[in-house]
C-alpha cells in the first residue's frame, strides 16, 4: 500500500476522495524517526535480480489467480532466486499462494530472516498475499532475497519503507537555470547570470524537494531532459520557465535518443508547466505496443506518481503525453496537430495514428485541455488517431477522471484498449464528464468491459463526417466487451445524414445492452431524427438542445431549451448573484451561466477552480 497524502486541491476532490475507492481509509504513522511511506515494487520492476527460467510469468494464462499487474517472477526448480537490493527500514513480500505452492528461504543481507515460508494452499489460487513482513532494519541499504528448494514460488511484489528523517536539518530548496545560448555547464546553475546550457548537464543531476528547473523563454532544446528526483506534497519539484518571450522549446527528432522523449518524469512529486514542445518522433514501422507506450513529447513511467503537467502546449507530434503516473494531474495542455514531418504523421504506421494523451495505468485525472487535429489519413484503419488513450493492459484500469476537455477533429475523444493489447484487462470507475468533442469518428470506443463508471454532461458532435480523413466508424458509442457498467446521462449528441451508422453500433459483443442510458438529448441538424440503434431509454428526448450559436460552435444553451441541465454548459434557470471568497471561485463560465443573471465581484479569467461536480441548486440560493 503507498500512501496518500491528501492535498487541498480540486484534482484531489474526486482523484483521492472518490475515484479512488468508496471507502476512504485515513492511515497515521508517526515515529521519532520521522514521516514514513510504503512504497510499491512490482516484479517487473528492473531493479530484481533472477536465474529464474520465468522471471515474467502471466499466470492468468493458466487460469491462475493474477499476480501484481498479472505479473510475478515465478521460481520453479531448485537453485533458482530472486534478489532486490532497496534502501529502507522494513520490507514486506507479497505472492501467490496455490494448492503448488512450495516453500523457501528469506535472507535479508545474506542473513536468514525467515525459513520454511510457505506458499501452499488448498483449493482456488489467492494473490496479493503478504507471506512476509521484516523486523525494523538500520537506516540504508539492505539486499533482500528469496531461495527455492524446489516446486512453485511466486512472487507478486514487494513493499518497501522508507523513513523520512525529520529531525536532521532539510537542505533548502534550490533555483537553477538553463539558457541553450548565454550558459555554461560549468556555471553553478543557480542564478540567471550563472546559468546551465544543455539537457545533458540537467539530465546529469539528481533534484531534491522543492527543486526549481527554469529554463529561458526564448530558448531551444533538441534531445531529452530527465528530470531525476523525488519531490514531495508540500515540496514538489517544478520544471518551468524564466524571463520574457515565448516558451523554451523542446523537440527530440530520433527514436533512437531516448524514445523521442523530449523529457522524463523519473521521480515522485513533479510539476512540468508552461514549456513548448514539438516534432518529436514516432516509433519505427510496425512498433510492438511497448514501443508505441515509450513514446510521447513528456513521458512518465511507472512508479513515478503525483505527476502534474500543466499549462503546456505540445504541437506537430506523434503523441503529447504518456502518463504512467498513479495519482497524476493533467491539466489546461494545448495539443494540436500531427508531426507529418516524419513517418508520414503517424505515431506507428502503418496501426497507430497519432494520440494526445496516453494513459498507460488507473488513479489519472485528465482535465480543461484543447487537444486538435490528431489524426491521419491512411494506414490500416484508412484514418486513425485520437484525443485520449487508456491503454497497456499489464497495468490496472481503474479510477480515471475525464473532465472539462475540448477536443475537435480528432479521430474520436476516447478509447479504452482490451482485446488489441498486450494483455486483457478490465476498467472501472472511469467518469467522463463536461467534455465537449467535435472529433471525426466515435465519441467512445469503449473494448473493455467496465463498472461503475459514468459518461454525463457531455456535448458530443457529430456531424463531421468528411471523406477523408475516413475512420472504420461512423457512429457515437462502440460499448463492446460485456459487462458494460456505465450510465450515460445528462449528454447531449449532434448528428447530421452523414453519419452511417447508428448511434449506438451494432455487431460487437453487447456491451451496449449493459449501458444504462437516461435523460439525454440527441438530435440530427438535418431533419430532427436520429437513429439510436437502442430504444429511448427513461427521460431520453429528441429535440434541438438550442445552442446559442451552432455554426459558430458555442454550445451554451439558450433560454427555452429542454434540456437545461444537461451537456457540457449547462444554463442557468433562475437569478444568481452570489459573493464567492477566494477559496471557493467557481468557474461558472464552463459550467453555461454567462450571461443567465450572475453578477460576480471577480474577473471571471481568474475563475478556474471548481471540480465538475459542484453544481448549483438554484432553489437552494
Amino acid at each position: 500500500m503507498k500512501l496518500v497524502e491528501v492535498v487541498k486541491t480540486t484534482s484531489v476532490h474526486k482523484s483521492v476522495c472518490e475515484v479512488v475507492g468508496a471507502t476512504l481509509i485515513v492511515v497515521l504513522l508517526a515515529t521519532s524517526a520521522g514521516a514514513q511511506e510504503w512504497t510499491h515494487i512490482p516484479s517487473t520492476d528492473p531493479g530484481w535480480i533472477t536465474n529464474a527460467e520465468f522471471p515474467d510469468w502471466s499466470p492468468s494464462e493458466y487460469g491462475w489467480s493474477t499476480g501484481d499487474d498479472d505479473h510475478v517472477i515465478a521460481l520453479w526448480q531448485p537453485s533458482e532466486y530472486a534478489e532486490y537490493s532497496f534502501t529502507g527500514t522494513q520490507v514486506r513480500l507479497y505472492g501467490i499462494k496455490s494448492s503448488e505452492g512450495a516453500t523457501g528461504d528469506i535472507k535479508i543481507d545474506g542473513q536468514i530472516a525467515a525459513a520454511g515460508v510457505s506458499w501452499y494452499k488448498s483449493g482456488q489460487p489467492q494473490d496479493h498475499v503478504m507471506l512476509f513482513e521484516s523486523a525494523v532494519l538500520s537506516t540504508g541499504g539492505h539486499t533482500f532475497r528469496i531461495d527455492n528448494p524446489g516446486d512453485w514460488i511466486n512472487i507478486d511484489y514487494l513493499e518497501i519503507l522508507f523513513v523520512e528523517d525529520t529531525n536532521s536539518p532539510t537542505p533548502d530548496p534550490t533555483d537553477y537555470y538553463i539558457d541553450s545560448v548565454g550558459g555554461n555547464d560549468n556555471n553553478n546553475g543557480t542564478s540567471e547570470s550563472t546559468p546551465w546550457k544543455t539537457l545533458s548537464k540537467v539530465s546529469s543531476t539528481t533534484f531534491s524537494p522543492g527543486d526549481n528547473i527554469y529554463f529561458k523563454r526564448g530558448s531551444s532544446y533538441s534531445g531529452c531532459a530527465t528530470i531525476n528526483g523525488n519531490g514531495t506534497a508540500g515540496n514538489p519539484i517544478t520544471v518551468g520557465a524564466y524571463g520574457n518571450g515565448n516558451a523554451p522549446s523542446f523537440t527530440n527528432p530520433s527514436y533512437s535518443n531516448n524514445n523521442g522523449n523530449a523529457m522524463r518524469i523519473r521521480g515522485d512529486y513533479q510539476i512540468v508547466e508552461n514549456l513548448y514542445f514539438h516534432h518529436t518522433a514516432p516509433t519505427p514501422d510496425e512498433p510492438t505496443f511497448q514501443e508505441v507506450w515509450s513514446v510521447g513529447a513528456v513521458h512518465v513511467s511507472l512508479g513515478n506518481d503525483h505527476a502534474i503537467i500543466r499549462n503546456n502546449e505540445f504541437a506537430n507530434i506523434p503523441k503529447a503525453i504518456q502518463s504512467y503516473s498513479e495519482y497524476s494531474l493533467i491539466t489546461n495542455n494545448y495539443i494540436h496537430h500531427a508531426n507529418d514531418t516524419q513517418a508520414g504523421g503517424f505515431l506507428g504506421p502503418p496501426w497507430w495514428g497519432p494520440i494526445g494523451i496516453q494513459l498507460g495505468i488507473g488513479n489519472q485525472e485528465i482535465s480543461y485541455n484543447t487537444i486538435e487535429y490528431m489524426y491521419v489519413a491512411g494506414g490500416e484503419w484508412g484514418a486513425d488517431g485520437g484525443a485520449i488513450e487508456l491503454d497497456d493492459g499489464r497495468n490496472h484500469k481503474n479510477n480515471f477522471y475525464i473532465h472539462h476537455n475540448t477536443t475537435y477533429h480528432n479521430m474520436g475523444f476516447l478509447e479504452v484498449s482490451y482485446w488489441d493489447d498486450i494483455q486483457m484487462r478490465s476498467s472501472s470507475n472511469i467518469d467522463v464528464t463536461f467534455n465537449v468533442s467535435r472529433d471525426y469518428q466515435t465519441f467512445l470506443l469503449w473494448w473493455a468491459p467496465t463498472s461503475n463508471s459514468t459518461v454525463e454532461n457531455n456535448t458530443i458532435i457529430r456531424d463531421d463526417n468528411p471523406g477523408s480523413p475516413a475512420g472504420p466508424w461512423k457512429g457515437v458509442f462502440i460499448m463492446d466487451a460485456r459487462p458494460a457498467d456505465i450510465l450515460l446521462t445528462k449528454n447531449i449528441v449532434v448528428t447530421d445524414n452523414d453519419l452511417t451508422e447508428m448511434i449506438f453500433i451494432q455487431d460487437y459483443d453487447g456491451g451496449i445492452y449493459d449501458v444504462t442510458h437516461t435523460n439525454n438529448c440527441y438530435w440530427d441538424v438535418v431533419d430532427g431524427t436520429v437513429d439510436l440503434g437502442l430504444l429511448f431509454g427513461s427521460g431520453e428526448i429528441e429535440a434541438n438542445p438550442l445552442f446559442v450559436n451552432y455554426a459558430g460552435q458555442d454550445y451554451h444553451l439558450q433560454s427555452g431549451t429542454p434540456c437545461p441541465d444537461w451537456g457540457a454548459y449547462m444554463f442557468a434557470t433562475c437569478n444568481l448573484s452570489v459573493d464567492l471568497n477566494d477559496d471557493d471561485r467557481i468557474d461558472l463560465l464552463d459550467f453555461g451561466l454567462l450571461g443567465a443573471g450572475w453578477q460576480d465581484p471577480y474577473d471571471m479569467n481568474d475563475l478556474k477552480e471548481m471540480a465538475a461536480d459542484w453544481l448549483i441548486d438554484c432553489n437552494s440560493i
